[in-house]
């Protein structure tokens, strides 16, 4: 019984260390200083009009006219009232920690921190571990950004895959609570691009798992855990189906719709939809952040940089772009760090868990996806995979 408690003891004070961890990270809050996040201030803008409707009125507004020459509410107010899953996500991510800074970097410790234990790792190596993935460039950058939903389904991520991975691994009702309310909530942030990457990424686990039961005949466990996994799924759509029904009609009127002009493709146009592709040559910064010049902005800004050029070129330079990679624009690289890199590559060669075929499998993936338009597999993805052009 003692032995109980103490693990229940530690796992809360990882917890707390998660919860401390995240307001040092963002210590200027308690300053009183407020963090500029573009996209979010936008949002919070475009939906004043509803939310001053509603509190005059005490009834909800279903359309307005602060976007798009007008446009329904249901995609910028946010939430169904029935969907039990809200109150969950908004306990976490606003009720408990300062929303959008803090709660962001505590959703992806928390969440990455219990993949690795669904993964049976060390706590001590897991707390590492989601220190790490928290702290990846890309996951920083989006938050300063003000892509809160976004940063809201990636951190509810990996605790979808952790609850999938307890199901496979016999630990059905854990797995499936965690993988059901995991999925719930990131389907109430109503970012389905990365409900789609998850999906993904759930659809090459659970293939994965069907290849290792064939090999070990244990076909039975798998049919089982596949049975409550679609369970899950279902449980997890419902509350949700309003919303994400209401998502799927309005693109017929967006630009993911049928394009009225004659020979025109049904979804977004493809140069839209790639404009961001990340050159080939550009994913080395995975390893090295600034291969590609880092974020953009103008090189007479880096004193640093400016410190040796020679005076008679100096005006020149000063105006060159410190980004030269093949995005329009960027606030900085995807660097997961060096260290992370070089485990990750040591992994592929002394982990002896065949999992690690998965993994690497995922990862390829995520990284053809990202070149886009510099990959002729994209090409292919667009025209015809399902809803990938959306």
């Amino acid at each position: 019984m003692k032995e109980h408690v103490k693990k229940i003891l530690i796992q809360a004070a990882i917890v707390a260390f998660f919860i401390v961890f995240s307001f040092i990270y963002f210590y200027p809050l308690l300053e009183g200083k407020v963090l500029v996040q573009m996209d979010r201030d936008h949002a919070v803008g475009v939906a004043q009009e509803a939310v001053t409707y509603q509190e005059k009125l005490d009834r909800d507004i279903s359309w307005t006219n602060s976007l798009f020459g007008g446009m329904p509410t249901y995609q910028i107010g946010g939430f169904v009232k029935q969907n039990i899953y809200v109150p969950v996500l908004r306990f976490f991510i606003r009720y408990v920690l300062p929303y959008g800074t803090v709660s962001s970097i505590f959703m992806y410790l928390l969440g990455f921190y219990v993949l690795l234990l669904a993964f049976k790792v060390d706590k001590w190596i897991s707390l590492i571990g989601a220190i790490a993935f928290a702290l990846s460039s890309y996951n920083i950058i989006i938050i300063t950004a003000g892509h809160v939903s976004k940063t809201n389904a990636i951190g509810l991520m990996p605790i979808i895959l952790a609850g999938f991975v307890l199901i496979y691994d016999k630990k059905y009702w854990l797995g499936a609570i965690l993988a059901m309310f995991g999925l719930g909530m990131q389907m109430a942030t109503i970012h389905v691009q990365i409900v789609y990457y998850t999906a993904l990424m759930v659809g090459l686990y659970i293939l994965y798992q069907f290849f290792v039961s064939y090999k070990e005949k244990i076909l039975k466990h798998f049919a089982l855990a596949s049975a409550i996994s679609v369970i899950v799924v279902v449980l997890a759509i419902i509350p949700n189906f309003q919303s994400m029904w209401q998502a799927h009609e309005i693109s017929k009127y967006s630009i993911r719709g049928q394009n009225d002009l004659a020979g025109a493709s049904k979804g977004l146009d493809k140069n839209y939809a790639l404009a961001w592709s990340y050159g080939i040559d550009e994913t080395f910064t995975l390893l090295v952040p600034n291969v590609k010049g880092g974020a953009t902005g103008y090189i007479g800004t880096n004193e640093n940089a400016m410190a040796n050029v020679d005076s008679q070129y100096a005006d020149v330079v000063s105006q060159q772009n410190h980004y030269w990679g093949d995005q329009p624009f960027t606030s900085g690289p995807v660097y997961i760090g060096a260290i992370v890199f070089f485990l990750f590559v040591l992994g592929m060669f002394v982990v002896k868990d065949n999992i690690k075929w998965w993994i690497f499998a995922a990862t390829l993936l995520s990284v053809v996806f990202s070149w886009g338009k510099n990959f002729g597999l994209t090409d292919i993805l667009f025209d015809y995979f399902p809803f990938y052009n959306n």
